[in-house]
């Protein structure tokens, strides 16, 4: 099973995401501190991160000038 972290201050956005990547049977941990990113990788494991900056970056990256 792949593991996901995800990083928002925002927790209508980690229950989202939650959500959606539960339902792609990824198991998630989410945090709403950066000051706990460390920490939470070194004992989570994460085969996947995930923080809004990097979902943004990436879609605006695939769906621009489409």
């Amino acid at each position: 099973m792949y593991k996901v972290l995800v990083v928002d201050d925002d927790s209508d956005i980690l229950s989202v995401l939650e959500i959606l990547f539960t339902m792609k049977s990824f198991e998630v941990k989410t945090l709403s501190k950066a000051s706990e990113v460390h920490q939470s990788v070194s004992l989570f494991m994460p085969t996947v991160f995930s923080s809004m900056l990097i979902l943004a970056l990436t879609m605006a990256e695939r769906f621009a000038w489409k």
